[in-house]
Parts: C-alpha cells; sequence; structure tokens
C-alpha cells in the first residue's frame, strides 16, 4: 500500500522529530494496520479472547485476558502509542467524521487524536478506500482502556469507536491488535520479543493457526 499522500500534523513539541508514523512504516513494512495482523509478520500470535455464553460474560473474560498478554507483551515498554485505523471514502478525514471518532476516544478517557500526528493512506485499488491513521502518546495507565474500547466494538452496550485500534512500541517492534471481544493479534519483528507470551500462554493460542505458532515459536 501506498504511502504518498502525506496530511501530517506533528504534536506540540514534536516538530522537529521524524514522524511517528513514519518510524511505525519503517518497524513494521508498509500497510503495516490492514488486518488480519497476524498473517502480515513473520514472528506473530493469536490469542482466542472471549469465554462464555452471556455478552458480560465474555467481555470480563476478554479482557482479563488481552490486559494479561498487553501486559507481558509491553512490559519493557518505555513509551507507547495509540494507532487508529479508520476508513474512508475520499482523500481527507471530513470534521464530522473526526468529532463523531473523537468523541468515541474521549469516552473511554483516551487521548485526542486531533492535535496529534495523523496521515491519509491511499488505496492501491481503485475501488478500495482510503485509510486515515492518526497516533498519538498512550500512557500505561491507559492502556487497559484502549483494550476495552477494542474490544466493545461489536457490542451495542458501548460507543463503538470507528476504526481499528492497535498499540505499539517502537522502540521492541512489538505490535498489539485486540480486534473484537473474540481475539488479539501480537506481532514484533523479533521472535525473541514475544517468546514468552507463547510460553507462558500457549493454552490460550487459537487452535486453528496453532502449527503456524509452533513452527515459528515452538
Amino acid at each position: 500500500m501506498g504511502v504518498s499522500a502525506w496530511s501530517v500534523r506533528a504534536c506540540a513539541g514534536a516538530m522537529n522529530k521524524r514522524s511517528v508514523l513514519a518510524q511505525a512504516e519503517a518497524c513494521f513494512g508498509a500497510g503495516w494496520w490492514m488486518p488480519p495482523v497476524y498473517y502480515s509478520h513473520e514472528f506473530s500470535l493469536r490469542i482466542e479472547l472471549a469465554q462464555g455464553e452471556f455478552w458480560v460474560e465474555r467481555l470480563v473474560s476478554a479482557q482479563l485476558r488481552a490486559s494479561a498478554i498487553t501486559s507481558a507483551a509491553l512490559s519493557g515498554s518505555r513509551e507507547t502509542h495509540l494507532v487508529v485505523a479508520h476508513a474512508l471514502r475520499a482523500s481527507a478525514m471530513e470534521t464530522e467524521e473526526l468529532v463523531e471518532l473523537s468523541a468515541a476516544l474521549l469516552a473511554y478517557g483516551l487521548p485526542r487524536f486531533a492535535a496529534c500526528e495523523s496521515q491519509v493512506v491511499p488505496p492501491t485499488d481503485a475501488e478500495d478506500l482510503h485509510t486515515w491513521l492518526g497516533i498519538a502518546r498512550l500512557p500505561r495507565s491507559q492502556i487497559n482502556r484502549a483494550i476495552v474500547a477494542a474490544l466493545a466494538s461489536d457490542l451495542e452496550y458501548f460507543p463503538g469507536v470507528p476504526g481499528h485500534l492497535f498499540i505499539l512500541d517502537l522502540e521492541h517492534g512489538v505490535l498489539v491488535h485486540p480486534y473484537d471481544d473474540r481475539g488479539m493479534d501480537v506481532a514484533s519483528t523479533s521472535r525473541n520479543q514475544i517468546q514468552n507470551l507463547y510460553d507462558v500462554y500457549g493454552h490460550w493460542l487459537l487452535d486453528y493457526d496453532r502449527q503456524r505458532m509452533d513452527e515459528a515459536f515452538g
């Protein structure tokens, strides 16, 4: 996926620094945000989350598992970022869309993306949509908020965030993508960085993709 159409607005104090989204692409490759993340990275894990029949049981169990996995994956992180990938029909984010997105994120106590760096990536196919990427620093104290916002995306009882949410550690090359209450993907540029997740939480891995994970980490 191309990256020629840039619409970057730097966060305060970061004007002279390299774009964080550019760093993310350099770290994880072009189109790194395109789901399913699991299949586009050599070292990646797919974790099954929700347990139970009723939505409350499923959401709680999913949050507990996702929080445990994310905490372990980012245990050595000094700085983390939250990325939103939002599909666009036009080549720019409309004000109303940005307001809707910001309101959904604020409902979960997450950062204001309007003041942070953003980028619009054009599609490679004329029939596909553009992708708006927004990134903001995510304090460790807010990681669980981001997890809940992602896991509750398909539940009508909660505000829906229009887009996919990703948690990044660019220093160690770790990418966390909780996609809904069913599961999450964790990818890394290094096998050793997430080997402990395979070793400790192997019983949570999705059986459907277990053979591929066993070949990479077993």
